[in-house]
């Protein structure tokens, strides 16, 4: 099973997973990006290459496979960030999320320096201010308090505007359930106050970092 894989082995690969500890949304019949980064993660701690396949050998180790295993290959190298997005300088340390105000950009990186992620966003140039931040609440499903019709999921909080609103992760708003900007328009300053990120990407969000993760504003 890889990503966009549909039906029951598709949802019987996320009910295992959710019963080992993984958090996502679901489990359903649809193997979607927070699936795969739960495989990743799961392959990761078991050695094997965590390119997010569940293959045969990642399936005999959740127990839900009983035939031919193929030899492991070796996990890679760390990636390297390559070309205009690599992770700026001065950017802090260990575990955290990176957000660059000037390249509309976040970085997920992990303890050892790691970026396991990169995503273009939709925020603003001047807010919130530069400086570290930390993850303070996190809403599944929320709207703009100047004006409920707008809509949106996977809030995660780690800042509040110069007039005390919150700024957070999220994914694109919608009004009447249209979209409020497409994702191509990700990279562009024009949210209001939050990072707007698209659904998937607002989802791996959501997975990875939990109350407390550090946020470091550039």
């Amino acid at each position: 099973m890889r990503l966009g894989t549909t039906g029951p082995d598709a949802l019987c690969a996320e009910q295992v997973l959710a019963g080992i500890g993984y958090q996502f949304v679901g489990p359903d019949d649809y193997f979607e990006i927070h699936a795969v980064n739960s495989v990743k993660a799961f392959q990761a701690g078991k050695g094997i290459r965590p390119d997010g396949v569940l293959g045969g050998a990642t399936a005999a180790l959740l127990g839900i496979w009983s035939g031919p295993v193929p030899e492991a290959a070796p996990p890679p190298a760390a990636p390297q960030p390559q070309g205009a997005f690599g992770l700026p300088a001065n950017s802090g340390s260990g575990r955290r999320v990176v957000y660059s105000r000037a390249q509309q950009r976040v970085w997920a990186v992990e303890a050892d320096g790691t970026v396991v992620k990169t995503h273009a966003v939709s925020g603003r140039t001047r807010e919130p201010y530069a400086g570290t931040y930390r993850v303070y609440s996190r809403s599944m499903y929320t709207y703009s308090t100047e004006n409920p019709l707008v809509k949106w999921r996977y809030m995660v909080r780690f800042a509040y505007g110069p007039g005390g609103g919150r700024i957070g992760f999220h994914e694109i708003p919608t009004k009447y359930g249209v979209p409020l900007q497409t994702v191509a328009q990700l990279g562009q300053p024009l949210s209001g106050g939050c990072v707007r990120q698209s659904t998937a990407d607002a989802i791996w969000m959501w997975n990875w970092a939990g109350i407390g993760t550090t946020v470091v504003v550039l």
